[in-house]
């Protein structure tokens, strides 16, 4: 689980460069606290910044596993070997 002061250097780093790649392992560190929809959100926004960046497309797979939305899970992930085969 990652902890609160992880979240919070990373949303301060966010914070500095909003339109940086931190925002994928905010997002990571969101999922393992448990908190899918703020790590779905966060993903979303960067996504559009960063669209290829391959890490920000493995973490709402794993967001969608932790759900159980195999379907969704999946979609995720080959969308990531369209980036990366």
């Amino acid at each position: 689980m990652a902890s609160t002061s992880e979240i919070e250097k990373l949303e301060r780093r966010c914070a500095e460069n909003p339109h940086g790649l931190t925002f994928a392992p905010l997002a990571e560190a969101y999922r393992k606290h448990g908190d899918l929809d703020r790590a779905l959100e966060v993903l979303r926004a960067g996504r559009e910044v960063h669209p290829d960046y391959i890490p920000a497309s493995i973490v709402p797979g794993r967001c969608h596993l932790d759900r159980g939305e195999l379907p969704e899970a999946e979609r995720a992930f080959a969308h990531v070997l369209t980036l990366d085969p």
